[in-house]
């Protein structure tokens, strides 16, 4: 059983097992999901799925840049919608590091994932659901304000 288990789709993905042909596996929970996404993919309003997400971005975007020592902009476009928030902050005024924000943020409950890249915070809107922006949002003042 445990030889068989190591076989699976599972297996191959998380362990590393690189058993020959069993990486291409799929049961049938795996092909149901595949459809059921394609299906979902296919049939959404993807002019207002860019919609909501640009005016995610403003609405962080805006938000952030009304912190003191904090300067927010709209980065990486797809398809002429930006995807991403790069945050910046300012270490004189804020008195955090970039390193720091993001451990607090990770630390919290419910933990905030955001990317690093140097000394900014990346915050990477297109993976947000709603109300997601407004939790990061307040979850960085309350850890720029102590």
């Amino acid at each position: 059983m445990e030889a068989a288990q190591l076989q699976t789709f599972v297996g191959f993905e998380t362990q590393a097992i690189r058993a020959l042909g069993r990486g291409m596996k799929l049961d049938r929970q795996e092909v149901v999901g595949t459809v059921v996404a394609l299906q979902r993919w296919m049939t959404l309003d993807h002019t207002a799925r860019l919609q909501a997400q640009y005016e995610t971005i403003k609405y962080l975007v805006g938000e952030l840049n009304h912190l003191p020592g904090v300067k927010a902009v709209a980065t990486r476009e797809r398809m002429g919608i930006p995807t991403r928030v790069h945050v910046t902050l300012s270490q004189e005024r804020v008195g955090l590091t970039a390193q720091a924000v993001q451990d607090a943020l990770r630390n919290s409950d419910p933990s905030v994932w955001v990317g690093l890249e140097g000394e900014t915070i990346v915050i990477a809107v297109e993976t947000l659901l709603e109300g997601e922006a407004q939790i990061i949002l307040e979850k960085m003042k309350r850890i720029l304000a102590s």
